[in-house]
């Protein structure tokens, strides 16, 4: 009996494990499909928009919505320098070429995103899945 419930213990947890590798893969490749279409990845925002709308809701001044776009950008960039580390540790391309093409594009968005205005933050979170929100002018 012992037997039977330690390995149907460790066959769940396997599945598990199996289950919550693959979705971090998933999400992250989904990041960088929404950061190669030119858009800042909508799960990267959403934390921040139930903040935003309550400050529109509240009517908040400018210098709130400013110091909220300030912090919706370092984490977005914090993101954005821990997507490029793992992309360069690990490869999901199917050519080196194509990965350094993929890095290049994101080592430039590291440079682009710190410029970005916060009013430009802010419209990210209220509109997340809208594309080109990156102008080809940014990179």
């Amino acid at each position: 009996m012992f037997i039977a419930i330690m390995t149907g213990s460790m066959w769940g947890l396997t599945v598990l494990a199996s289950k919550m590798v693959t979705r971090a893969i998933q999400d992250r490749l989904r990041a960088l499909q929404q950061i190669t279409e030119g858009r800042v990845p909508a799960d990267w925002l959403k934390p921040f928009q139930k903040r935003v709308a309550a400050l529109h809701r509240r009517s908040a001044g400018e210098a709130q919505f400013a110091r909220l776009g300030s912090r919706i950008q370092r984490h977005c960039l914090k993101l954005l320098d821990e997507m490029t580390r793992y992309l360069t540790k690990v490869n999901f391309t199917d050519s080196e070429m194509t990965q350094r093409e993929i890095i290049g594009l994101l080592k430039a968005y590291q440079q682009a995103w710190p410029t970005k205005d916060w009013r430009a933050w802010i419209a990210d979170v209220e509109t997340p899945d809208v594309p080109a929100t990156i102008s080809d002018n940014d990179v």
